[in-house]
């Protein structure tokens, strides 16, 4: 899930866009926030996951539940199993499924601390990138003064010499108020490509959103979102999954 996040903060662009006066704005904001502290939220999960090998199915993985994120004194991220998803169980379990081995890693805490700890992340990001564009939000998506910053943001392409390959989008949009409070994080990633005229599809459809709060000065997630569908060559998946985050305890 917060791969993404994770190549924000990695990402090495060469890039002269100046700052303008909302990023200023975002940066004021970060840069002024408490220190996180030891903390801990809930976060109510739904996930889907369908696999697929040469277009027929090889299982399926839906789950609802509850979890925890949180950070300790020295600022590391921490989450914990999911709560009352299944019925505890004695003796040797079975092997994980292929949904559940991919809801796991998402799940880990290096992938939690953009929920965790999104001020942090977010700072470290615009400290390092600059914007390609500013636009202003479509009409009922924001408030008189708003705007979208626009970062380019390519997913990694798969290993190989294609025989067609073509980047469709890859960008990361941050919604700002007027005052620079971070709105929305939407991440958008999608390429397709074959290795052959005949065979060998590669294909990549991936969208993420988080939606922020600010809470006593200190930047929170509310909601995350994925939409997730990828194919290499023979085998497939498709991926939705929603968070909820309820607030600091």
């Amino acid at each position: 899930m917060m791969t993404a996040m994770a190549v924000l903060l990695l990402a090495t662009l060469n890039t002269t866009s100046p700052s303008t006066p909302v990023s200023q704005a975002l940066k004021g904001l970060l840069e002024t926030q408490p220190p996180i502290g030891s903390t801990s939220r809930s976060v109510d999960y739904k996930v889907s996951y369908k696999s697929f090998h040469e277009g027929r199915s090889k299982g399926e993985f839906k789950e609802s539940g509850a979890l925890f994120v949180g950070t300790t004194r020295q600022g590391n991220t921490w989450a914990s199993a999911p709560q009352h998803a299944h019925d505890p169980q004695l003796g040797e379990s079975a092997p994980l499924s292929e949904g559940q081995r991919w809801f796991s890693q998402v799940t880990s805490p290096s992938k939690m601390a953009a929920l965790a700890d999104p001020g942090s992340v977010l700072i470290r990001f615009v400290r390092r990138l600059q914007p390609r564009a500013e636009e202003s939000p479509s009409a009922g998506r924001g408030e008189p003064g708003d705007r979208i910053l626009v970062y380019p943001l390519e997913a990694p392409r798969p290993a190989g010499k294609f025989w067609t390959f073509k980047m469709k989008v890859g960008e990361a949009r941050l919604h700002l108020k007027k005052d620079g409070t971070p709105v929305s994080l939407e991440i958008i990633q999608a390429y397709k490509g074959k290795l052959s005229p005949h065979f060998g599809e590669y294909m990549l459809d991936r969208k993420e959103t988080w939606s922020f709060s600010v809470d006593t000065g200190r930047l929170q997630v509310t909601k995350y979102q994925l939409s997730l569908h990828r194919k290499d060559w023979k085998d497939s998946f498709e991926a939705q999954m929603e968070m909820v985050i309820g607030g600091l305890q």
